[in-house]
């Protein structure tokens, strides 16, 4: 099975940009360890293209799943937990449902891995066979950004059904 690292598409016009998402979520509650201080549900206001078809994953600042996606990452992870994240533009009085995953982290890298010197950017990932654990969806432990790691599998099933916003690095596994 072949394992990418999940990046924000940058010539993706179609993503919603969030709009002062800082006062609604402190990044240092979006780590597996303080999930628990999320509240349940969260209103994002965004600004959707005009395009937008509500099948576009956001990655950056931080994971959210259109409400398709969610549904198909829970037929393969179906004790996989969520916090509501609606984002809703008041300018095209427009509103979507999206999904925040309480990924957990594994620490799967192999000592090939390498990084920049401040071990915040994978430069060229490796994944240790043995330590890989059994999730389609997952954040790498080691790093001091978040970076996180899709099954191969999972990305055919967003792929088909016409999911889009990201793009993939392919990791190594030995």
């Amino acid at each position: 099975m072949k394992y990418f690292l999940l990046e924000q598409d940058t010539k993706c016009l179609e993503v919603p940009q969030l709009v002062n998402w800082s006062r609604k979520v402190e990044t240092k509650n979006l780590v597996p360890e303080r999930y628990a201080y999320i509240p349940k549900v969260t209103v994002l206001f965004c600004k959707f293209a005009s395009n937008s078809a509500g099948k576009e994953l956001i990655v950056k600042p931080w994971l959210l799943l259109p409400e398709e996606a969610a549904d198909l990452l829970s037929q393969f992870e179906p004790y996989m937990k969520y916090k509501d994240m609606p984002l809703v533009d008041q300018s095209k009085e427009k509103m979507e449902k999206y999904m925040f995953p309480l990924l957990k982290k594994y620490d799967c890298l192999s000592k090939k891995t390498k990084m920049n010197q401040d071990k915040s950017m994978i430069i060229e990932g490796v994944l240790d066979g043995d330590k890989i654990p059994d999730q389609v969806l997952f954040i790498l432990d080691g790093p001091s950004s978040t970076n996180i790691v899709v099954r191969q599998d999972y990305v055919e099933c967003l792929l088909k059904r016409y999911i889009f916003g990201f793009r993939l690095r392919e990791l190594e596994v030995e």
